[in-house]
């Protein structure tokens, strides 16, 4: 075991939870995920690596938003990076923490706080497809679905490089998103194919159960694919009944929707304060 090994409180040990936390986080299974990042949590040491810290204080708030406290599980993901400081992490690290919680900072309708973990991400890793999507779901609550779609197809064409195995599933369900709300049911079908089929067999239930009203609509009456995609659509079903799902329309200030609209200019927030005063 790990205690006879020595190992308990060591970075391995404390990196498999957070592996563990984030593999239960995406299929749907929020009180694994939560219970996972507690037992890295309790065993890490002041030494432990800041980024595993960081990893398993995130996918714990995550999990914690997921279960219905949203406002608490926000604050803990927003404390556990903003803690971190200037201690280095990698850009997979940094996309990582930032995307949950910009999509939480978003359901909860807190436009200028997904504005700075936006900031921070770009400071952290440069523009990759991460922060084109998170533009793009910005976007889709504004209700802007073409601006959306714009934003997402250099990334959904190779053109942009993504981080994480998951931005292309997440990206492909935002983009089925806009395809539905302009019209274009035959390209919002395909990207759902996609997007079943990548997460079938990246095990990702997380992506389905947060996707928009119209995808869900869609969903509803898939019938075609294998048992491994009818499967997923099952489980992020029953999630869906279980979870508190984030809300998809944004009720925004003008304010609060000008922070949104500058997002993807690369201003600094002082800059953008300026443009705003």
């Amino acid at each position: 075991s790990a205690a006879a090994n020595g190992w308990l409180g060591s970075v391995w040990v404390c990196a498999a939870h957070a592996m563990l936390a984030n593999a239960a986080l995406q299929r749907a299974e929020p009180a694994e995920a939560g219970k996972h990042a507690a037992q890295g949590l309790r065993i890490a040491g002041d030494g432990v690596n800041p980024a595993v810290r960081l990893a398993l204080r995130s996918l714990h708030g995550c999990a914690v938003f997921d279960r219905g406290r949203r406002a608490a599980g926000f604050e803990e993901m927003l404390r556990a990076r903003t803690d971190v400081a200037d201690q280095p992490l990698t850009a997979e690290q940094a996309a990582s923490t930032a995307l949950p919680e910009f999509r939480a900072a978003l359901a909860l309708g807190r436009a200028e706080a997904a504005m700075q973990v936006w900031d921070w991400l770009v400071d952290r890793s440069g523009a990759y497809g991460e922060t084109a999507l998170m533009k793009a779901w910005s976007e889709i609550g504004l209700g802007r679905p073409e601006s959306g779609r714009a934003l997402l197809a250099p990334l959904l064409a190779g053109d942009v490089a993504h981080l994480l195995p998951t931005t292309l599933v997440e990206a492909q369900l935002a983009d089925a998103e806009c395809c539905l709300a302009l019209g274009e049911r035959t390209a919002a079908l395909r990207a759902v194919q996609h997007a079943l089929t990548g997460g079938a067999q990246l095990d990702l239930v997380r992506p389905f159960v947060l996707a928009g009203p119209g995808v869900h609509a869609v969903l509803r009456a898939w019938t075609k694919g294998p048992e491994s995609v009818r499967s997923l659509i099952e489980r992020a079903w029953s999630a869906r009944r279980t979870l508190r799902r984030p809300e998809t329309t944004l009720q925004l200030s003008e304010r609060e929707q000008a922070v949104l609209v500058l997002l993807p200019s690369l201003l600094s927030l002082e800059e953008i304060a300026e443009d705003l005063s």
